[in-house]
């Protein structure tokens, strides 16, 4: 009987007869397949194993009897229909109708294939009970090799097919949508088996190679389909954290992460071209505006999977923190406030913020103690384009603003420069500061106008570039810790020193702030303390309210003691803060209290009307100015002594005088003794 004639007798059996015959028959037909030099044959046989006698294959004898004998030479044959077709494409032509032929035959026969490995997937899906790698070993790897080249020559058929691609263009469309069928089938099949950590180092090896062979299809199908590349991109991740303990070690990091890298940055500048586009046509279409969203929700979910990727295998990406610090820059040239941003509106920009630039915060906070970031950030020798210096700016403030959430040994990291010579040469952040911004002449001659800080829950008021690197500078000293101190003051110098005149100028306003804090500080414990010994009690309250905020949030915790200058005033902060409940008190002395509030409050009240009488009758005389200055002066002066008393006065109510207290007043009163002999 011809081998045609049992092939056709074999597709004509049932399913109890296949199983019957599987143990002569299987091998028979391996034999044919593998001898045979027919594409059509092939992929006929092999139909038949996959369909016919796959099912009655034991999960045990699956790879070897069946995957590993007809696998290899699939590949085989696949490869070889793609290089005869990218040979003979370019000479195509609509007049040719044998090549047309022989190339459409060509392309339905990579089609079939494609067919028949999805086929081969859907079996294997069948089988009963818990699917190890080793069990199915030939066919991830067979069926991505497959898959990368189809979805390669699909990329490349414009240039291939030489401008006739609409004469194979039908069967193109079909290529890639078997291609797509059977990779969302693989990728369904390999989150169904099992990796568990006993198994042996080359099922890790192979769970390993599956996802860089992944990673490869993802940079062939990155311009093809968006959701294509999604669920690919998805599949990586998912597979990677699923089994990290197994492949953490061997999986290429930096590769994946420059690979998601690359992806933020050519789907950011798509969603950006699409709002230029859309912002310069004045076009309102519907469809423009949904394309835009649906590629900022790319974005997003790109830049989420590279935080979460990077939260995870964290130890293993310090190859990666170069990269990562320059898709920073990327991202941040080409999105408003830069001067190098596409022109696009105010409505797209928001959202673009909203959705996508939101992702590089707690990616940022991630790499906040890592060394090689901050040396990459810091860099002596970072030399950058016109275009990425005023990002670097915004990514130095950005990492000030944080800085004062972060441990003392974390800012001390960011803050002192390398110390050792086997250290790569870097910068404290405050030097990097005053270098960067010296760098940005355009952005403060423009001027460049950014959004300021909010105060009170308003709206944030647009302030300059400079303004805005004053108050951020500003900002993270009120809380630099002590002992960093030292490092700031030698930026300073160094700023001030400096042969640009407007860094002088910032330094020179920061020193300014420095040495206002310093002698504003030591008053805030006597506001504290005078505030907290008040007698009436809403003034008290608001005071122990706002006390305890300052104790729980300050850096200067050296005040909050200084504040509390009576047992009495210790006691009552304890009890606030430990919110203890006092005994009621009784109707008398609460009606003696009330009486004396009203008391108060009517007596304020009568003054308040009668100075609002007063001044409704006649408009108020204009003052006359003195003729004589020192008069004016003496003037201001004795009014702030006398202040000065009255604070004194009120600070004794409640604490005992200090012993040099009576020396001091006999050498006021001597004082004031002599002036009065003078008048």
């Amino acid at each position: 009987m011809s081998q045609t004639s049992t092939l056709e007798e074999i597709s004509q059996w049932s399913p109890d007869m296949c199983r019957k015959e599987l143990p002569e028959m299987l091998p028979r037909l391996v034999s044919m397949y593998q001898n045979s030099d027919n594409w059509e044959k092939d992929i006929r046989v092999f139909n038949l194993v996959i369909e016919m006698f796959l099912p009655h294959v034991s999960l045990m004898e699956l790879e070897q009897n069946v995957l590993s004998q007809v696998l290899p030479k699939v590949v085989k044959l696949f490869d070889s229909l793609v290089y005869e077709i990218s040979s003979q494409a370019s000479d195509l032509s609509s007049q040719n109708s044998d090549l047309k032929s022989s190339l459409r035959n060509i392309l339905q026969n990579m089609v079939q294939w494609l067919v028949n490995l999805s086929a081969c997937v859907r079996q294997v899906f069948t089988f009963e009970g818990s699917i190890n790698l080793e069990n199915i070993h030939s066919l991830p790897k067979s069926v991505l090799h497959v898959l990368r080249a189809a979805f390669g020559h699909c990329k490349e058929s414009d240039s291939m097919y030489s401008g006739r691609l609409h004469l194979v263009s039908d069967l193109l469309q079909a290529l890639f949508k078997e291609a797509v069928s059977l990779q969302k089938l693989l990728m369904e099949l390999l989150d169904k088996i099992n990796v568990k950590s006993m198994d042996s180092e080359k099922t890790t090896a192979d769970m390993v190679a599956v996802l860089h062979m992944v990673l490869e299809i993802c940079s062939v199908v990155s311009k093809m389909d968006h959701a294509l590349h999604a669920n690919t991109w998805k599949f990586i991740i998912k597979q990677s954290l699923k089994h990290q303990a197994l492949v953490e070690s061997q999986l290429r990091h930096q590769d994946i992460v420059n690979g998601l890298c690359d992806d933020i940055l050519l789907s950011f500048q798509s969603c950006l071209q699409l709002a230029e586009n859309i912002k310069l046509s004045g076009s309102q279409d519907s469809t423009d505006q949904r394309l835009f969203q649906k590629t900022t929700k790319l974005c997003r979910f790109f830049g989420n999977s590279l935080v979460h990727y990077t939260k995870e295998f964290m130890p293993f990406l310090s190859g990666s923190c170069v990269r990562l610090h320059r898709l920073y820059l990327q991202i941040h040239s080409q999105f408003p406030p830069s001067l190098f941003a596409y022109p696009i509106s105010e409505e797209h920009k928001n959202e673009i913020k909203c959705v996508f630039m939101v992702v590089f915060e707690p990616l940022i906070l991630q790499f906040f103690s890592c060394i090689p970031f901050v040396e990459s950030v810091l860099s002596e020798n970072l030399v950058l384009p016109a275009e990425h210096i005023f990002p670097q700016c915004q990514l130095l403030i950005n990492i000030l603003d944080k800085l004062p959430n972060q441990a003392e040994d974390v800012q001390m990291l960011w803050c002192h420069k390398s110390r050792f010579p086997e250290e790569i040469p870097r910068m404290g952040i405050f030097q990097a500061v005053f270098q960067n911004f010296l760098q940005c002449s355009p952005e403060l001659t423009m001027p460049l106008s950014l959004q300021g800080v909010s105060v009170n829950g308003q709206n944030p008021n647009d302030v300059t570039f400079y303004e805005y690197v004053c108050i951020h500078l500003c900002a993270y000293i009120v809380s630099l810790p002590p002992a960093l101190f030292p490092y700031l003051e030698h930026a300073l110098l160094d700023a001030v020193l400096s042969c640009s005149m407007v860094t002088s100028l910032l330094a020179m306003d920061t020193w300014c702030f420095l040495a206002r804090l310093a002698v504003v500080l030591p008053k805030i414990s006597c506001l504290f303390s005078s505030l907290l010994a008040d007698r009436i009690w809403l003034i008290k309250q608001h005071a122990l309210e706002t006390f305890a905020k300052f104790a729980e949030e300050t850096n200067h915790e050296q005040v909050v003691p200084q504040s509390l200058t009576s047992d009495e005033m210790k006691n009552q902060v304890i009890s606030f803060l430990n919110k203890t409940m006092f005994v009621t008190e009784i109707a008398s002395d609460r009606f003696e209290r009330l009486q004396k509030e009203r008391a108060f409050l009517g007596a304020f009240f009568a003054r308040a009307r009668q100075k609002d009488e007063q001044e409704n009758a006649q408009p108020l005389a204009k003052k006359a100015r003195s003729a004589n200055p020192i008069e004016e002066q003496c003037e201001v002066h004795l009014e702030t002594a006398e202040k000065a008393l009255n604070a004194v006065q009120l600070l004794m109510q409640d604490s005992k005088a200090p012993a040099w207290l009576s020396v001091k007043l006999l050498h006021i009163q001597s004082l004031l003794n002599s002036l009065q002999q003078r008048v």
